[in-house]
């Protein structure tokens, strides 16, 4: 149970995805990350969560963030996920406009030059150890986690409602399908133009001739997903994913971030609660359901933390359960790798006290992501752009966060 002395406190974590990014950039991206969780705890109108906005028309772009009216309530159980919506907003709003994401604007276009994204959210009540979530894909939305949190938010607000009619609250949903071409970024433009005509007979940039002497679309074919946890210790985490997709994926191509489980999951029992993250190949990702693999796989596990480094743990279970699909990747000799990236955290009660840590994992070339927590008081930041050095096959590790 929570208590006053935890009020305050919270975790917040952000990625920006697992895949290539340019080490010429790593401050800038650092810098990004680092802007994004500071942003959470800032007072703006994400802080006040629409109350009765109705996402059946999710279009990010124009959805109205009213302000909470007075009179409006929600039950206890819901206030904590309020607060976490509010700062997951100001955080995913931060990354969503940037052009330095595969998310919102300038993230990767279809086939057709136009952007769609998919989100999706997980939410988990530590007192009550209940799940909720939500989705939103194909849509194309400036922000579309702000989509998946409204849709999120007003399930949860209406659901007694839709019980009492026997109606089942939708949790999936597609989003805005009318291509916003506003979405659209200048160098995506060019991009498309400089290839279309190769697109429109191989409907893939892979096979483009000496792409490998053009860093330039190396840097734009990035398609990254990437993600935000809120953690209030003892109370709830909100979990969420966003992506634009594969870069110049055919239309209508749902990626791992829609999909709750593979791109982002929060769990829990009443020793422990972990969240995670992923990004990487989506096909793969979903396959592996991996987010949710990963979460329950340490939930069911947390005895062995004792014994074995939690990162260690998460690289040994993702390698096992890669090997019971066929995987999708290939790197540039053809061959199928294990192609994707998870970061999370994880609370569990040892003895008298409870232990926090962050953990990451990686098998692309780099990842960056970020933590900042403010727990009993103590503020506690880090951004790290994560490498695989030469001569080994991932990355991994792992903080304490006291």
């Amino acid at each position: 149970m929570s208590s006053s002395d935890d009020k305050d406190d919270v975790i917040i974590i952000a990625h920006i995805g697992a895949g290539y990014f340019n080490e010429k950039h790593a401050d800038m991206l650092k810098a990004l990350v680092a802007l994004s969780l500071e942003s959470a705890q800032r007072e703006d109108i994400y802080a006040r969560k629409m109350a009765n906005a109705d996402p059946n028309h999710a279009e990010g772009n124009n959805m109205d963030c009213g302000v909470k009216k007075k009179g409006d309530s929600m039950p206890n159980t819901s206030s904590s996920l309020e607060i976490c919506s509010g700062m997951l907003l100001r955080v995913s709003k931060i990354l969503e406009e940037s052009e330095l994401t595969n998310t919102g604007y300038g993230s990767s276009i279809t086939d057709e030059c136009s952007v769609f994204c998919d989100s999706s959210v997980c939410g988990y009540n530590m007192e009550t150890m209940k799940r909720c979530q939500n989705s939103i894909i194909m849509n194309s939305s400036r922000l579309p986690l702000r989509d998946a949190v409204d849709g999120l938010l007003y399930t949860n607000k209406h659901v007694t409602q839709s019980e009492n009619l026997a109606i089942t609250p939708s949790i999936v949903k597609i989003g805005n399908i009318k291509a916003d071409l506003d979405l659209v970024s200048p160098r995506m433009k060019l991009l498309y133009n400089k290839y279309r005509t190769h697109i429109k007979q191989n409907r893939s940039i892979t096979s483009v001739p000496n792409k490998e002497d053009d860093d330039q679309t190396k840097t734009h074919t990035i398609q990254d997903t990437i993600g935000v946890s809120v953690i209030l210790p003892n109370r709830c985490a909100l979990t969420g994913a966003s992506s634009g997709g594969n870069m110049l994926k055919p239309s209508g191509r749902v990626g791992c971030a829609g999909i709750v489980g593979a791109g982002a999951f929060s769990t829990g029992n009443s020793r422990c609660t972990v969240t995670v993250m992923c990004s990487g190949n989506g096909e793969d990702i979903i396959q592996m359901d991996l987010a949710r693999s990963v979460g329950e796989y340490l939930v069911d596990n947390v005895d062995k933390v004792t014994e074995s480094p939690v990162c260690e743990l998460v690289a040994n279970h993702v390698y096992a359960q890669s090997k019971k699909c066929d995987l999708l990747a290939v790197d540039d000799s053809g061959n199928h790798v294990l192609y994707v990236g998870v970061v999370g955290y994880m609370e569990w009660v040892e003895e008298t006290r409870k232990s926090r840590l962050f953990f990451y994992f990686h098998t692309t070339p780099t990842m960056v992501f970020g933590v900042r927590s403010r727990v009993d008081r103590r503020t506690y930041e880090r951004c790290l752009f994560s490498r695989v050095r030469a001569n080994r096959r991932d990355a991994r590790g792992e903080f304490a966060l006291l």
